[in-house]
């Protein structure tokens, strides 16, 4: 393992670069030589539900990331675009899910019946399963990452935020999409689409399909077959019908599958696994399928307002195996199948009284089946037949109704508020080789409310201050026959400005935050195969982000972002399964790295005839973490910086695009994700390595 950067030491850099800022926006005038164009001005979101707005007089800390920002960084999948968002990680894998991070708030344990903390919507369709959001990007439009609990607009498992995905509809006209890279270790991906009118000023249509393949870069030498290859598939298509003038219908459908052979390396105290070779003993693969339709309609009813219904459904298919032991013995082996379905519906209706008050109110309804049958297997005693199999089955339906209102008190200050309530209820069935049959069932009734008071200093600088609380639904461990766990509970407080500078070319967006956060929800591993899952403990995070953007010249731009976090137990007494108790108290939150910073540069030069050329840099940080709740030593990751480059070079106004990528090229190889399966092992994955290649596209 890499030698760890000293902490001080970078901490004094940020902390240098983040008084850079800040001088940079006391002087603006500096920047400003003749009328440039307001980009920052004019970036739009739809955090609000009510349309679109923009991002700098929207009172909610925002990343927004557009199409363009996306593909120049070569991002293709959800987990990559941390690198553009204070205070988010995403390495930290429970298992083979995905949990996402913000602001010290993460999921700390997967599965059915157990919920995430950060919600990912596409469309507006909420994505029940965090496996579900490990998907290619493919035909986005933007990506809107909100930040804080969210559950009065966005609802119930936002409680560290919210990631808002939209793709591109049908745009009525003719137009086509060609893309092919290669890179190392054999890395092949081909995307495509087509769009097109079917009825003139009626009816448009795009499709769009995406397939990557990569050759694995971790040697097994138990079989000479490499580990950590994968082959995904992605189709996307939708239909947009216009009526009328004042009504739109949008019908989208998905379809994707992810295949990859995984292997986690074992480390013990003073022996670091290799993070390009294992010796494992299973045929290890972790498969997922899943697909989606929805509907969305968007009608102006004039004077009573905007009403907008999103009905969707989805549907999740996985199947994991795992040599539990990681090693080339045959000793312990896990087999796991499952699967969820869920359906969605949400209806709103916003609108405004003069020009002082603007409304919205909603209702939501979910409801979702998952189920998973769970297997471990002694090869020694029996490679046939699990000494422990588990069915699990949770059916959760829930119900919420929402409203917020925003009143200008003057022409410059506005008084927001809204409160949702949302009931959720979960049935259990269960049957366990120890336990047998069991039943149960747990119902929630939970207010979620916000306030917000925010006041337009100038045309370029808005403060804010906002309360907001937000839950993450209770429910229960599949591997055991334990009680109903209850919602956990977080009270957030912020206080931030968002401003332009500089004539338009700058952004400076600062919020300082703190958190009050109550029955935490922490799992504890009682014997290979069986988790528990308990309402433990109370913490406390507090911190400070920044994100920066300064357009130097015409042809040159610097994006930069940072994000402290302290998030720590404030009670926590951890129960182990010898009965042995320990006192966590003031320990880390697992997943939470302490610092977070990144910088990106891009260069455009005109080459005349040939077309223009970007070259764009890329740095990212990651501070100190643990991922698990206990902060064992073997546990402790971060603490590494990450390099990516690009060279595009676009030629005939664009048509034609030839690009040279480069990630990690440094090669860092820290620890991504840490697992303690019960097995007396503690199991780590590493940072991919070094990847490269070039890309080739065409658009019509």
């Amino acid at each position: 393992m890499k030698k760890k950067t000293n902490r001080n030491t970078l901490r004094g850099r940020l902390m240098a670069g983040a008084s850079g800022v800040v001088f940079m926006m006391a002087a603006p005038a500096m920047a400003q030589s003749g009328e440039v164009s307001r980009d920052f001005d004019q970036i739009v979101v739809t955090a609000s539900k009510t349309g679109e707005t923009l991002l700098q007089r929207t009172p909610i800390a925002i990343t927004a990331l557009s199409a363009d920002e996306l593909e120049y960084s070569y991002v293709t999948q959800l987990d990559e675009i941390a690198l553009r968002v204070p205070g988010m990680f995403t390495g930290g894998t429970t298992g083979f899910g995905m949990p996402l991070t913000l602001r010290g708030i993460t999921s700390r344990t997967t599965g059915v019946g157990v919920d995430p903390a950060i919600s990912v919507y596409v469309d507006g369709v909420p994505f029940g399963r965090s496996l579900g959001t490990a998907l290619d990007l493919i035909d986005i439009e933007q990506i809107e990452v909100l930040r804080g609990p969210q559950g009065t607009l966005w609802g119930r498992n936002s409680i560290g935020g919210a990631v808002s995905i939209r793709t591109r509809r049908p745009s009525g006209e003719f137009g086509a999409y060609l893309e092919g890279s290669y890179g190392n270790f054999d890395q092949r991906r081909i995307r495509g689409s087509i769009e097109g009118p079917v009825v003139a000023d009626k009816v448009a249509a795009n499709l769009t399909y995406s397939d990557f393949r990569r050759d694995g870069f971790q040697e097994n030498t138990a079989d000479d077959r490499d580990l950590n290859n994968r082959v995904s598939r992605t189709f996307r298509g939708s239909v947009l019908l216009t009526p009328s003038d004042d009504l739109e219908i949008t019908f989208s459908g998905d379809w994707a599958v992810n295949n990859t052979r995984l292997a986690f390396g074992t480390i013990t105290p003073g022996v670091i696994a290799d993070p390009d070779v294992v010796s494992v003993s299973a045929d290890n693969r972790f498969d997922t399928e899943q697909s989606g339709l929805s509907a969305t309609i968007e009608y102006d009813l004039g004077a009573f307002g905007q009403f907008t219904s999103v009905t969707a459904f989805r549907d999740y298919k996985t199947n994991l195996v795992s040599d539990s032991d990681s090693t080339a013995l045959d000793l312990v082996e896990f087999l796991s199948l499952e699967s969820a379905n869920q359906f969605s519906q949400e209806l709103r209706l916003n609108g405004a009284v003069s020009d002082r008050f603007q409304w919205l109110f909603g209702l939501h309804y979910f409801r979702e089946t998952a189920e998973i049958d769970f297997g471990v297997f002694n090869l020694v005693a029996d490679p046939t037949t699990p000494f422990l199999e588990t069915f699990s089955q949770t059916e959760t339906k829930s119900y919420a109704a929402f409203g917020q209102g925003q009143y200008n008190l003057t022409d410059n200050l506005r008084l927001s508020a809204g409160l949702r309530y949302t009931y959720d209820r979960k049935d259990l069935n269960f049957n366990s080789t120890f336990v047998g049959q069991a039943s149960d069932d747990g119902t929630s009734r939970v207010l979620t409310p916000r306030f917000v008071l925010d006041y337009q200093v100038t045309d370029d600088l808005l403060v804010y201050a906002s309360a907001s609380r937000g839950y993450n639904a209770g429910g229960f461990t599949f591997s055991s026959a334990q009680d109903f766990f209850d919602p956990e509970f977080v009270w957030a407080y912020e206080l931030g400005f968002k401003s332009v500078f500089a004539g338009g070319r700058g952004l400076l967006n600062i919020a300082g935050f703190y958190a009050d956060y109550t029955d935490l929800q922490v799992t504890t591993t009682t014997q290979i195969g069986v988790d528990e899952t308990q309402n433990a403990a109370t913490a406390e995070i507090y911190g400070a982000e920044a994100e920066f953007s300064l357009r130097l010249f015409d042809n040159f731009e610097l994006m930069a972002s940072a994000a402290y976090t302290q998030a720590k137990f404030l009670e926590f007494l951890r129960e182990f399964p010898n009965g042995d108790v320990v006192d966590n108290a003031g320990n880390f939150i697992q997943r939470a790295p302490e610092w977070t910073a990144n910088v990106i540069a891009a260069y455009t030069e005109d080459l005349g005839d040939l077309g223009a050329l970007r070259l764009q840099g890329e740095y990212s940080y990651v501070g100190r973490l643990f991922f698990n709740s206990d902060n064992n030593p073997l546990s402790e990751g971060g603490r590494y910086s990450l390099f990516n480059a690009s060279a595009t070079l676009e030629i005939d106004d664009s048509q034609w695009f030839v690009s040279l990528f480069g990630k990690n090229l440094s090669n860092e190889r820290e620890i991504d994700a840490f697992t303690q399966p019960g097995a007396g092992s503690s199991l780590v994955l590493y940072i991919p390595p070094r990847t490269y290649g070039v890309r080739v596209g065409l658009r019509i």
